[in-house]
């Protein structure tokens, strides 16, 4: 007999004999009763379904991707202080064939105002402040020249330079004048040059008013100073000695940057 035909008969025997629950030798099977067939379709699991979506497929080529970098934002400099360049024109009196008072132990005036108003011209620009001087020798300028230069500079101050002289040789101290229509600034730089030249020892004879050429003639704040007198002995004597003559510069100077409002420094 064909083994196949073996094989099938004897597959269908078995089948036969487990439906009609037939006994092998040593074991008892008990056929399964048939379950509802509702029960049958309901405790089924149905098959899990997988969904795979794809994505799109675009004609564009894919564009590269740019991380933007804003860049920090540079600190802001500081902000330089402003600072204002003062003007200031220094007018040593008379010069040249003009030598002015003649002390009574024969100094010339004209010598005493270019030394303090050269040296109160240099600690003024250690100060920061542009100085001029009418002038820088021993020469003769008009009045009218003196107060043009004040003008052509718009100096903020101009200052004449001298040394006073009375029929009285008693008379001393040391005086600011300014013109009889001055201006409010010109009488705050008096008083501010007649306070600092208080240092001097020197008696102050305090602010006056006379309508000087110069102080008339220059547009701007204007002042005067007479250092001393030269017709009185003591003061003459101390005219002439240049430490002397440093010590007075120094006081206009002074006096002139407090008006002027620059902070004086000790150099």
């Amino acid at each position: 007999m064909n083994r196949s035909i073996v094989s099938t008969l004897a597959a269908v025997l078995l089948a036969t004999c487990w439906m009609a629950g037939c006994q092998r030798p040593g074991r008892v099977i008990d056929p399964l009763p048939d379950p509802p067939m509702g029960a049958m379709l309901r405790d089924v699991p149905s098959p899990v379904q997988y969904v795979f979506h794809s994505p799109p497929v675009s004609d564009q080529q894919p564009q590269p991707h740019h991380t933007q970098v804003t860049p920090p934002t540079p600190p802001t400099p500081p902000t330089p202080p402003t600072t204002k360049r003062f003007r200031v024109v220094l007018d040593p009196g008379h010069g040249g064939r003009d030598p002015g008072a003649i002390s009574v132990i024969g100094m010339f005036e004209k010598y005493i105002n270019l030394v303090v108003a050269t040296e109160a011209a240099r600690l003024l620009k250690q100060r920061g402040v542009d100085v001029w001087l009418t002038r820088g020798t021993d020469i003769y300028l008009t009045l009218e020249q003196r107060a043009a230069m004040g003008n052509r500079l718009r100096a903020n101050l101009f200052v004449s330079v001298h040394a006073d002289s009375a029929v009285s040789r008693t008379a001393k101290g040391f005086t600011v004048y300014v013109a009889r229509s001055s201006s409010r600034q010109s009488r705050a730089a008096a008083d501010a040059i007649v306070t600092s030249m208080k240092s001097t020892a020197l008696s102050s004879r305090g602010v006056r008013k006379a309508n000087y050429r110069v102080l008339v003639k220059t547009r701007g704040p204007a002042v005067l100073v007479e250092l001393g007198y030269l017709s009185n002995r003591a003061e003459a004597a101390k005219l002439s000695k240049p430490q002397f003559q440093k010590t007075l510069a120094k006081a206009v100077a002074k006096g002139i940057c407090n008006y002027l409002g620059v902070r004086w420094r000790r150099r």
